[in-house]
């Protein structure tokens, strides 16, 4: 039955791919980093977390081959490559994943996705079939190309086990709103933060993803979880496009991802992820930037959808339990 749901499916994936809608995706999706030296990294303070044993410096914490596990005895063993990399291209996965797989919304939530999936895609990543928007440096899928092409498929294949077995967890704590705090991006963090002393400015059409816990988002304890803000109204609207497929525009989320959106055979679970990263997911795979094998299943998904759209959906999605 999956598989004639799966190929009824795909037919409408295809037919509807040559209609997407364009637009620009603003800079709240594509987060980057702006130019210029980041005063914390000589800052002499040691850093320190309730419930952790570890205290660093944050030159350390901000070294890419140094990232902290702060709360070992909270999850399995981390496979070697996972918790150090190798010098000088392959970065540690807990670094931008954490040790949980919860990540943050400068990179994907993957605690308890299927095996098969995670493996798929990192060798989507290694052969190109899997890129962002962007050049270069500047594209979101860069460092994680560089890094999984340093990697052996037993690397690969230990590290997608890894985080293939953890369960997860609530992370995202979505809020409808008419009203934002200010927020702005510091130097060396991919992650958007609230504006220390800055005031509130309406919402408009976009998500702002922003830590409970700036400080502890930035130095990458694991306990520190997030809040998507999102326009009033947009959880109902995704609820009913998610689940309807809003008389054509789409189709119902729950045909692939399952009834409870948690997953479905190899195909990934959405609910509760990151509604941020969600939107640059489907963005991509809408400009063609996705190609891999599994690809072809979502592009007629996301062919006519716009940004108020995507917003909606993920907001919606981004609001379940995972």
């Amino acid at each position: 039955m999956r598989n004639v749901l799966l190929g009824a499916s795909l037919g409408f994936f295809l037919c509807a791919a040559a209609a997407a809608p364009t637009f620009d995706p603003p800079s709240w999706v594509y987060m980057v980093a702006p130019p210029g030296a980041d005063a914390r990294l000589q800052d002499p303070k040691i850093y320190t977390r309730p419930g952790s044993t570890l205290a660093l410096k944050q030159s350390v914490l901000q070294d890419p081959f140094t990232p902290p596990d702060w709360y070992p005895n909270e999850h399995p063993p981390l496979p070697a490559l996972a918790q150090f990399g190798r010098e000088p291209m392959v970065q540690p996965c807990i670094r931008c994943h954490l040790p949980t797989g919860t990540g943050h919304p400068e990179s994907a939530n993957i605690a308890g996705q299927p095996y098969e999936y995670m493996v798929r895609q990192m060798h989507d990543f290694a052969s190109g079939a899997r890129r962002s928007y962007g050049e270069g440096a500047a594209a979101r899928s860069f460092n994680m190309v560089s890094i999984v092409r340093g990697m052996t498929d037993e690397e690969i294949a230990a590290t997608a086990r890894y985080y293939a077995d953890l369960k997860p967890r609530k992370w995202i704590h979505v809020v409808e709103t008419d009203t934002t705090p200010e927020t702005h991006m510091q130097p060396t963090s991919n992650m958007r933060h609230i504006k220390p002393g800055g005031g509130m400015e309406p919402i408009g059409n976009r998500i702002v993803e922003v830590p409970l816990d700036s400080v502890g988002a930035d130095i990458r304890d694991s306990h520190a979880s997030f809040t998507a803000y999102v326009p009033r109204g947009s959880i109902a609207r995704g609820l009913t496009l998610a689940n309807t497929g809003g008389g054509g525009k789409t189709i119902a989320c729950n045909i692939c991802h399952g009834p409870d959106l948690k997953g479905l055979g190899d195909i990934p679970g959405i609910a509760g992820r990151s509604p941020t990263y969600m939107i640059r997911q489907m963005s991509d795979i809408q400009r063609g930037l996705r190609a891999g094998s599994s690809a072809p299943l979502m592009q007629g998904v996301v062919a006519k959808l716009t940004l108020t759209d995507m917003i909606d959906v993920t907001a919606y999605v981004g609001s379940l339990d995972p």
